[in-house]
C-alpha cells in the first residue's frame, strides 16, 4: 500500500482536520488512544506499521524546507504528552500522530512564543483502537491474516524518526490558529547538539549556518 500524500497536503489537512492531518486510506486508518492501560514502554508486543509516501517538495533541501515553513526554530522537547489518530474538533479518524510541549529556544523564522504545544504525524496507539478504526473489508483482511494480535501499532513513514523527550531539534513547522505541527518528515527535525545539527540523510553534523539561508 502506498499513500499518496505531500508535504503541503499533510500541513493542511493537519491544521484544519484534527490536532492532526485526517489521512483515512483504504488501505489503513487508525483510532484514538485514550484508554490505554499499559504504555508502549511497558510491553515489547508492538506492531509496526510502515507506510510509503509521495512528497511535494524536497525536505531534505534545507533552503526549500525553510522557505515553506511558517515557523523554524530551535525547541528542546519538554514532554510528549501522548499520542492519538482521532480528530479533536470533528471526532473522525485520522492518521495516528504525537502531540507534546516544546520550550523555544531560538527563533529562526517566523514568531513563536518561549513555550508552544506541537503535533507531529506518527504515533503509537492500541491495537483495539486502531482495529476499531478500520473499514469492515479491512478488518475481514486483518482477522484473516492474523491469530495473534499486539497490544499496539506503531504508524510512521518510511526512514522517518521519532521525535525524543529530553532532546533538543531544529524544527520546521506549519502554523495556523496558534496550531504548531512539526513537518517534513525527518528533513524537519534534525536534532541539535553541541552546536550543530544532525542531517537525518547523510548522518552527518552540519552547523547551524550551513543549514539556514544565509541571508536569514
Amino acid at each position: 500500500m502506498k499513500k499518496k500524500i505531500c508535504l503541503l497536503f499533510t500541513v493542511s489537512m493537519i491544521l484544519t482536520a484534527c490536532t492532526p492531518a485526517e489521512v483515512s486510506t483504504a488501505e489503513e486508518t487508525s483510532s484514538e488512544t485514550s484508554e490505554i492501560t499499559a504504555s508502549p514502554e511497558e510491553t515489547k508486543n508492538i506492531m509496526e506499521i510502515v507506510s510509503e509516501a509521495e512528497i511535494l517538495g524536497n525536505p531534505s533541501d534545507s533552503v526549500e524546507i525553510y522557505e515553506m515553513s511558517d515557523a523554524v526554530a530551535l525547541g528542546y522537547v519538554k514532554e510528549i504528552s501522548g499520542y492519538s489518530n482521532v480528530n479533536e474538533e470533528t471526532g473522525e479518524y485520522c492518521y495516528p500522530y504525537t502531540y507534546g510541549i516544546l520550550e523555544i529556544q531560538k527563533v529562526l523564522k517566523g514568531n513563536m512564543p518561549e513555550e508552544v504545544n506541537f503535533i507531529r504525524m506518527g504515533g503509537i496507539v492500541s491495537w483495539d483502537d486502531y482495529y476499531a478504526s478500520l473499514h469492515d473489508a479491512q478488518k475481514e483482511k486483518r482477522d484473516a491474516e492474523m491469530e495473534e494480535t499486539p497490544d499496539f501499532v506503531n504508524c510512521h513513514f518510511e526512514d522517518d524518526i521519532e521525535i525524543e523527550e529530553g532532546k533538543t531539534y531544529l524544527m520546521y513547522f506549519a502554523v495556523e490558529d496558534d496550531k504548531y505541527t512539526i513537518q517534513g518528515w525527518q528533513g524537519g527535525l534534525r536534532e541539535w547538539n553541541d552546536g550543530k545539527v544532525l542531517n537525518n540523510y547523510t548522518g552527518e553534523w552540519q552547523e547551524l549556518s550551513d543549514v539556514i539561508p544565509e541571508d536569514q
